[in-house]
């Protein structure tokens, strides 16, 4: 994504659990910066034009539909209890 260089972008200057400190974000609430211990805003020509932006803020995130299961696991719950056997 390609900002102006006087756009106003904010960062995380202290500790982010979603390691969203190394990023560039265009909305000072988005939820990738709950846990900084301070959000600073600054001028996009701040940074590197490679920067990485916060996919939240740009609307590009897509959750993951990966439930964790395996295809076993998944017959297995969609199974007739009647016609699943353990032998």
């Amino acid at each position: 994504m390609s900002l102006d260089a006087d756009a106003r972008v904010w960062v995380a200057t202290g500790f982010s659990g979603s390691n969203c400190e190394k990023c560039l974000h265009l909305d000072p609430d988005c939820r990738n910066l709950t846990e900084a211990r301070e959000v600073v805003a600054k001028r996009r020509r701040m940074y590197p034009a490679d920067q990485r932006v916060c996919k939240i803020c740009t609307g590009a995130y897509t959750p993951s539909t990966d439930t964790g299961r395996s295809d076993a696991y998944e017959l297995l719950t969609e199974a007739d209890p009647d016609e699943v056997s353990a032998e």
